[in-house]
């Protein structure tokens, strides 16, 4: 910066991270997450678009995780909908939709659910 180059980063979407990139750079917090074309204090568009360009290719080792995972939470989803009655609270829901996971050995990797 120093020597009048942009710096190149990210749109922070945190707003921890967005102060410390304020803090860092000087710039003001309403030019930090704005995404702009031209040079200036903004989130580089050119860099963002090169992370979503790796971002969206994908190994057949990663597609092969993708499906896995669709497929559990397929799973989980038909168990889950088949569970739902009269009577039945969602904590009974939500232990047989886990269960799914728990009987495939994948612990708390998806308990967003």
């Amino acid at each position: 910066m120093s020597e009048g180059r942009h710096i190149h980063f990210l749109p922070p979407l945190r707003y921890y991270n967005l102060l410390m990139l304020c803090q860092a750079t000087g710039y003001p917090a309403d030019l930090v997450k704005i995404t702009a074309m031209s040079n200036g204090p903004y989130a580089s568009a050119s860099f963002a678009n090169t992370v979503i360009s790796i971002r969206l290719q994908k190994e057949e080792c990663e597609i092969a995780e993708l499906d896995y995972a669709c497929d559990m939470g397929y799973q989980m989803h038909v168990i889950g909908r088949n569970t739902i009655k009269i009577g039945v609270n969602e904590n009974d829901v939500y232990a047989v939709m886990n269960s799914v996971i728990s009987r495939l050995g994948w612990g708390g990797r998806f308990l967003s659910y």
